[in-house]
């Protein structure tokens, strides 16, 4: 990444804080390379695992979709129907909500995909 590349060598800063998931992967091996802190606020864990350069400061999206499935049990919701983008906190999200709904459909708008627990449709 031509940008980091930058504030690093030129800039000469001494950490960077990188907001979202997606920038935050893509940043997190140099930062680590370089070797310069970086301060994610990012819900995937991988951004962090194993980099001792690199500190996420956000729950687990996995932790958050579990919080939303647990509140929609308590409301007798058994079978819900689950929009979710792609991009990887909603993905994290999803992935902590599906253990606790196992039938639930999932679409993914604007991809025209629509998952079933057995099954993939198109639109």
């Amino acid at each position: 990444m031509l940008a980091f590349r930058k504030l690093v060598d030129f800039d000469k800063v001494d950490a960077v804080v990188v907001l979202g998931s997606s920038p935050a992967q893509a940043i997190a091996p140099l930062a680590q390379k370089a070797p310069i802190p970086m301060i994610a606020w990012a819900s995937d864990k991988r951004v962090s695992a194993g980099r001792n350069f690199v500190i996420r400061s956000w729950p687990k999206g996995a932790d958050e979709g579990r919080a939303i499935a647990i509140e929609a049990h308590r409301r007798n919701i058994k079978r819900p129907s689950i929009v979710v983008a792609t991009d990887d906190y909603s993905q994290s999200v999803l992935r902590g909500m599906l253990p606790e709904f196992p039938k639930a459909q999932i679409a993914y708008p604007f991809t025209g995909i629509f998952l079933f627990t057995n099954q993939r449709c198109y639109e």
